[in-house]
């Protein structure tokens, strides 16, 4: 036997209605609707507000059931696509990257310079500065724990490809200090990056460059290296004395 027709839920039977014997309201005037260009009637109702609840939603056609199954699909697959890309990136540079032996630093001659594709480094000074240094045209001082260190490096530069080069500190722990990072950049006789590149003949960059870098006050630091990406391989290591 089947089972009998359940009723459909209806929107209107929630509206409060007035208990019976007590005079109900009179209904609301409705405007006049003007007549339409033909000259006929408007019927009753005419231009009245359609009542929520009147009839039943148009159920979805096919059409827009398959775009929307699209849209979801097509979101699944990016949500997919970002992550295995992520995973096989993350995976690369792991045992890829990380995993690779690094190269040797290239041969310092005699007089304590290093010739590197076109770039011609040689350090003039590594000086620690101490805690509270007496910087030029400014009054930013290290944080508590922390030294700032004048590194000056002359260079001269036959390579179009290379623009700036990253200056760091190593100590014998092998910890880098990365020239211009943390500090101020705007010190009087410091730069704010290390130009190794061909100057242009408007150019005003010094052939000796001052940086400041910020080093823990326990680190020793055993040598200046420089490195570029515009380096197909290798990189610079000078000695400190």
């Amino acid at each position: 036997m089947s089972e009998p027709p359940q009723e459909q839920p209806r929107p209107e039977a929630e509206i409060d209605t007035p208990p019976r014997g007590l005079p109900q309201p009179e209904p609301a005037a409705q405007p006049p609707v003007p007549a339409a260009d033909s000259g006929a009637a408007p019927g009753p109702g005419a231009g009245a507000a359609p009542v929520w609840g009147a009839g039943p939603p148009a159920p979805p056609t096919p059409q827009r059931r398959r775009a929307s199954t699209v849209h979801v699909l097509q979101v699944i697959a990016l949500v997919v696509g970002l992550v295995g890309t992520g995973w096989i990136s993350s995976e690369h540079f792991r045992t890829v990257w990380l995993g690779s032996e690094r190269d040797e630093p290239v041969a310092v001659d005699g007089a304590g310079a290093a010739t590197h594709e076109g770039l011609t480094v040689s350090l003039v000074e590594a000086t620690d500065l101490g805690a509270t240094p007496s910087l030029p045209g400014t009054d930013w001082q290290p944080p508590s724990g922390f030294h700032a260190w004048r590194v000056v490096l002359d260079a001269e530069s036959t390579n179009p490809d290379l623009f700036a080069c990253d200056v760091a500190l190593v100590d014998g722990g092998g910890r880098h200090f990365v020239a211009n990072l943390f500090v101020d950049s705007f010190v009087d006789g410091f730069e704010w990056t290390f130009s190794c590149g061909v100057p242009e003949p408007d150019d005003d960059v010094p052939a000796q460059q001052a940086l400041l870098v910020l080093v823990p006050a326990d680190a020793e630091p055993t040598a200046v290296e420089i490195t570029s990406t515009g380096f197909s391989s290798g990189y610079i290591e000078l000695e400190i004395d």
